[in-house]
């Protein structure tokens, strides 16, 4: 008789609920742990492109240099999402971009290495190697004033120079084709603004 009252209607006994609740809890905070951390990835990734940003273009004035920002998103395409690569190179002196030298085609010589196109240098003061995207993130596609057109493969430069001016440029990060964010910049102040959906360049401008 106690055996049948530990039993309810569908024949589990109340050990067996206990471990089924247990099994659907712990999923659920493995699933919510899961969200948060990739949120916290996301905003961090934005967060960093604000501040780079934003000390490349003081530094330009400081040192009467010019940088830029150097953002590799391989041969494009689905494939490539995990190699997307970002990095700083410096040339002393004011450059003028051009609309030639905003892009560049990935090309690698017969080492394996990528060739050397201009005598702009990869600066170490932001690191000695190329940084990754955290997790599932990736360049959707950047934008440049002068090129008119979104670039979603190959190298793209956007520029900051001693006179205070910066290419102005929309960076969009996506996440697992799911989340997506635009970090756009300030031609004139280098300052970056954030926004939680893509934005294209020209909307900015509409504004």
């Amino acid at each position: 008789m106690t055996k049948n009252l530990l039993k309810n209607n569908s024949g589990m006994t109340l050990m067996e609920i206990m471990i089924v609740v247990l099994i659907i809890g712990g999923s659920a905070t493995l699933f919510f742990s899961k969200v948060r951390n990739t949120n916290s990835e996301i905003k961090e990734a934005v967060r960093q492109f604000g501040v780079l940003t934003r000390d490349l273009h003081s530094r330009a004035k400081l040192t009467n240099s010019t940088f830029r920002l150097v953002i590799d998103m391989g041969e494009g395409g689905e494939a490539s999402r995990k190699s997307h690569k970002y990095w700083v190179e410096s040339a002393s002196g004011s450059r003028i971009a051009t609309k030639g030298s905003l892009t560049s085609p990935f090309k690698k010589d017969k080492k394996g290495k990528e060739e050397k196109t201009s005598d702009f240098t990869p600066d170490a003061r932001f690191g000695k190697k190329a940084k990754k995207l955290p997790g599932s993130i990736f360049f959707e596609d950047v934008e440049v004033k002068q090129l008119g057109e979104p670039i979603s493969s190959g190298i793209v430069y956007i520029h900051f120079r001693p006179e205070g001016f910066v290419d102005e440029a929309a960076i969009h990060l996506k996440y697992d084709d799911k989340l997506r964010w635009t970090v756009s910049i300030h031609p004139l102040t280098g300052r970056s603004f954030i926004n939680t959906e893509y934005v294209a360049l020209d909307e900015f401008d509409e504004n």
